[in-house]
């Protein structure tokens, strides 16, 4: 946010400030009995080598799937991201710079990479329409999906879902 003191002299042209969180590595897989988030922010340029509003390419092959119905894919744990890196290496051998994630027999579009997916569209009934992905058990739910849901039916301009 520029306005907040974030210039293009520290994200460099078309970069923005990054936030990460994680929280202190444990050994052994159990129930923590104790955690310590830790937030750090620096600043990163373009996500994508094409420059920050410029389109990307997607690859979408059904024969990769990120996330299954009793699986893990609403949680968020270092499998759900290191599974996704081969077939990332395939979208990228094709020339995409990411994955368009599909799930089920009639390939519902279910994210793009690491990151949740918004719609923008006028649907078949002739509607402005932002549509996402439910919560159904294999979309990892977050405050910045939420965020954009919440803003989004207050603005009250266009029909917000959450579909497939």
């Amino acid at each position: 946010d520029r306005s907040k003191g974030c210039s293009s002299e520290c994200t460099g042209e078309g970069g923005s400030p990054k936030v990460a969180k994680t929280f202190e590595p444990s050994l052994g897989v159990k129930k923590p009995t104790k955690a310590l988030l830790l937030v750090i922010l620096s600043p990163v340029g373009p996500y994508f080598s094409s420059g920050s509003f410029k389109p990307v390419t997607l690859w979408a092959n059904p024969q990769y799937v990120r996330a299954w119905q009793g699986g893990t894919g609403d949680c968020k744990m270092g499998g759900n991201y290191g599974s996704s890196l081969f077939a990332q290496c395939h979208a990228m051998e094709k020339g995409c710079q990411q994955v368009l994630w599909l799930y089920g027999e009639d390939h519902q579009i279910t994210e793009v990479g690491t990151m949740n997916l918004f719609l923008y569209w006028i649907n078949e009934d002739g509607e402005e329409e932002l549509a996402t992905p439910p919560l159904d058990g294999i979309i990892l739910p977050g405050v910045t999906r939420q965020s954009i849901l919440d803003l989004a039916r207050e603005w009250g301009e266009f029909k917000v879902s959450e579909r497939y």
